[in-house]
């Protein structure tokens, strides 16, 4: 086994625990442990042996500190060739400076490119003179994906420069003369065989598209919006939603992304919601009082709901042979392939 890989887990740095993809990162060099069973050359390499080490990078310094250690450590008892450095976060699709942190709370710039720079420069620097190939790939949402534009179909003529990982391979170039960046144009995980696993574009663009309709629903049906985003809400939401749903899993074979904000589906949804609503507010003082008290908004409360459910149904599907680019940076001279590879 000639490869060695380090994970930048910038990850670390989220607050919320649900935001942190260390455990999946552990899986990653795990699963590389994993594969290089009967890949020992002239068993100077034991299988058990970690082929991967993990960076927490709210310790930066004592992180690639580890990480040259440990790269070292594989040096002196085998020949390494090549060291993959993965690169670890969250990624918006309208942000190209870096990876964002915040979560549900919001999401905000939380490492600029720069810095990832300057962190991967502190392991190479360290490591001159080694006959060495830097292969970084980049397990960041959107990292591939145009800033301008975010919402077209990506084709060989998309301005990948205008990405985060355009803008890193940039900063990179003037710090390392030979490497190899890769990154993908959606969403990104790591799945069970090791390799990245990016959303498919179809499923992005259509997601990107709800989301839109989304958008424009929160302005169309304002007090829609307003009554299911309150969360200090004195309504009883537990049975408004109870309605809801219910109402909608028998009509779901009828709603389409076309025809979501149709007046003709809109009145059927209302018709059928009154019928199930009023015989529960029968039985239900407090619930008949907030229907009579929502009377008047009721329409923007069922159709603002009707485009946002359709949102939160969308499932994107994954695959590891997703469309990508590679940045490849020769003697500081950098170019570009980009790949489609889903039809």
């Amino acid at each position: 086994m000639k490869d060695a890989y380090i994970v930048l887990d910038y990850s670390a740095l989220e607050t919320q625990l649900s935001s942190v993809m260390t455990p999946h990162l552990k899986g990653y060099v795990t699963a590389k442990a994993r594969a290089a069973h009967g890949t020992k050359y002239f068993n100077a390499y034991r299988a058990t042996e970690p082929v991967g080490f993990v960076c927490d990078m709210r310790q930066p310094l004592k992180a690639l500190h580890d990480a040259i250690q440990f790269i070292k450590g594989r040096l002196s008892s085998i020949r390494t060739s090549q060291v993959k450095i993965l690169i670890a976060g969250h990624g918006q699709f309208n942000e190209n400076r870096g990876i964002v942190q915040g979560g549900a709370s919001g999401t905000m710039l939380g490492v600029a490119n720069e810095r990832i720079a300057e962190h991967v420069q502190r392991i190479t620097s360290a490591l001159q003179g080694q006959w060495i190939q830097w292969t970084l790939s980049l397990c960041v949402c959107f990292a591939a994906r145009p800033k301008t534009g975010y919402a077209d179909r990506v084709t060989q003529d998309s301005d990948v420069e205008d990405s985060m990982a355009g803008q890193l391979a940039r900063l990179l170039r003037k710090k390392l003369p030979d490497f190899t960046l890769k990154a993908n144009f959606t969403p990104v995980s790591i799945g069970d065989s090791g390799h990245l696993k990016a959303n498919e574009e179809r499923s992005q663009l259509r997601k990107f598209r709800l989301k839109q309709a989304e958008e424009l629903a929160r302005n169309q049906y304002a007090r829609g919006y307003a009554f299911w985003s309150n969360l200090d809400s004195t309504e009883p939401m537990p049975l408004w939603s109870m309605c809801f749903t219910s109402v909608y899993a028998l009509k779901e074979d009828e709603v389409s992304d076309q025809n979501v904000t149709s007046a003709e589906l809109q009145e059927s949804f209302r018709h059928e919601f009154l019928q199930l609503a009023e015989g529960i507010a029968a039985t239900d003082v407090e619930f008949a009082e907030s229907l009579e008290r929502n009377a008047e908004a009721l329409g923007d409360i069922l159709n603002y709901r009707l485009v946002d459910l359709r949102v939160q149904a969308h499932q994107s599907s994954s695959i590891e042979k997703a469309n990508k680019v590679v940045w490849t940076c020769t003697k500081g001279q950098l170019s570009h392939t980009v790949t489609i590879r889903e039809s």
